[in-house]
């Protein structure tokens, strides 16, 4: 069974490589802002006679008390009813110098070029996030859920 929630303390050993991210939302709340992914995560990449096979769950990721916000999206060929493809390659964590001192700020940077060589940027500073797992991983042929598995 995959955990439930992870959280800051778990990145070094999380990679979203190829998750997509299907929903982003803000949320400010006492004078902090939230950052909300909903992304389809991957739990296990099962690959055996050059094929893959992948464990996916719907997953909530919370980045905390987001600041210095950047987002690019670059889709050139977006029409209606396309696949827009948000997909994430990494999740980069850089340390950045906290001015209070009182609690750790990182830099988080996603990026990812798509085979149309449209890209998405995402970069902010974030005290950190949790993940929680909204249902039992799912075995997919692709590296994506459809809607009505992710309720």
């Amino acid at each position: 069974m995959t955990k439930s929630i992870y959280t800051t303390e778990d990145y070094d050993n999380m990679s979203w490589h190829d998750n997509i991210i299907h929903s982003i939302s803000i949320v400010d709340e006492n004078y902090e802002s939230n950052l909300i992914l909903g992304i389809d995560f991957i739990t296990e990449w099962i690959c055996e006679n050059n094929k893959c096979q992948f464990l996916i769950a719907p997953a909530k990721l919370v980045f905390h008390d987001v600041k210095d916000f950047q987002l690019v999206i670059n889709k050139k060929s977006l029409i209606m009813n396309s696949y827009l493809g948000l997909i994430i390659d990494k999740i980069i964590r850089e340390s950045t110098p906290n001015k209070d001192k009182t609690s750790e700020h990182w830099r988080f940077k996603f990026c990812k070029l798509d085979l149309e060589s449209n890209n998405c940027e995402l970069s902010f500073v974030s005290t950190g996030f949790t993940q929680t797992i909204l249902k039992e991983p799912i075995l997919k042929n692709e590296q994506t859920l459809i809607a009505s598995e992710r309720i």
